[in-house]
């Protein structure tokens, strides 16, 4: 809420910054250093295994300033710098929002601009328009600050072909968790977000009658997410698209931090988190009514089998 207040208050200098930012946008080359970008359902782990990778890796990300300047982030990220302001490397975040304006951002406002702003939306293409204004944005991105880029956007595991197609150097890690326990998580979120059951969290399949069961519903949206992962890596194969489980993740962070280091942004030296990284708790703890997790297992085995 105070970020939202601050991007109304701050408009007027967001708008002043753009013109000069457009014409940086107009002279940007293509991109030419690796672009790492972190996917999944909501609610799998993105957040995490984004934020621990712009923390142990030299690596350039979106910050919260994107979402209070959405004309003009680059901007707003040179003044950010020359002001000093660092993000500490706190892990940690409120349904994806880390608290500090230098934090990393889903920079969710970027994405809308080539996506368009309705994020339930798939899209099938990009026209020739929004292909040139996002490899320039990256490309002018790459100008002011030299570094490989890491970002997380959690649509993009529905939409990596697209991107990959106009930043050829684009990799995508895509987290995918225990079923069981991501529906959990989805139906947890409906409730704290949208104080509804019946309401989905983040994407989910398009035409969804309103007044479908909730457990059914909240599995569909977990299987929704696994076929579009499949999608995506039978198009992009598994160099460009890692399927990474979030509970391997969880019992040794350093193997992918050492993995991206090396095979994503060439790395020469083996990179070593110090202190070394500890384990972080994959929950799988039953935190919903008696009966209703062993109701979602159960959906899951009637929905697979009806599978076509």
């Amino acid at each position: 809420m105070r970020q939202a207040a601050l991007g109304v208050l701050l408009s007027p200098l967001d708008l002043a910054l753009s013109v000069a930012e457009q014409k940086r946008y107009a002279a940007a080359p293509a991109p030419l250093l690796p672009i790492v970008l972190v996917c999944g359902p909501p609610r799998s782990g993105t957040t995490l295994v984004a934020q621990l990778l712009i923390q142990q890796l030299p690596v350039a990300y979106f910050s919260n300033l994107a979402g209070i300047f959405p004309r003009a982030p680059l901007s707003a990220a040179r003044l950010s710098r020359r002001a000093g302001a660092a993000w500490r490397g706190t892990l940690g975040s409120y349904y994806g929002r880390a608290g500090t304006l230098a934090a990393p951002s889903d920079a969710l406002g970027l994405w809308d601009r080539w996506f368009g702003p309705d994020r339930d939306l798939l899209r099938s293409s990009l026209s020739l328009p929004e292909q040139d204004a996002m490899r320039r944005f990256f490309g002018a991105r790459e100008a002011e600050d030299p570094r490989p880029l890491v970002a997380k956007n959690n649509r993009l595991n529905g939409q990596a072909a697209l991107v990959s197609e106009v930043l050829p150097t684009a990799r995508f890690i895509c987290l995918e968790r225990d079923p069981v326990f991501l529906a959990q998580s989805l139906l947890l979120a409906r409730r704290e977000i949208h104080g509804d059951d019946a309401s989905a969290y983040g994407l989910h399949r398009a035409g969804e009658e309103p007044g479908t069961n909730p457990v059914d519903s909240v599995c569909a949206q977990v299987m929704f997410h696994e076929q579009l992962a499949a999608e995506q890596e039978a198009l992009l194969g598994p160099d460009r698209f890692w399927r990474v489980s979030y509970e391997q993740f969880c019992a040794d962070p350093a193997a992918l931090v050492g993995r991206v280091g090396r095979e994503l942004l060439g790395l020469q030296q083996e990179t070593r988190p110090h202190p070394p990284l500890a384990p972080f708790t994959a929950s799988r703890s039953n935190r919903l009514p008696a009966g209703m997790l062993q109701q979602i297992e159960e959906t899951f085995v009637r929905l697979e089998r009806c599978a076509p």
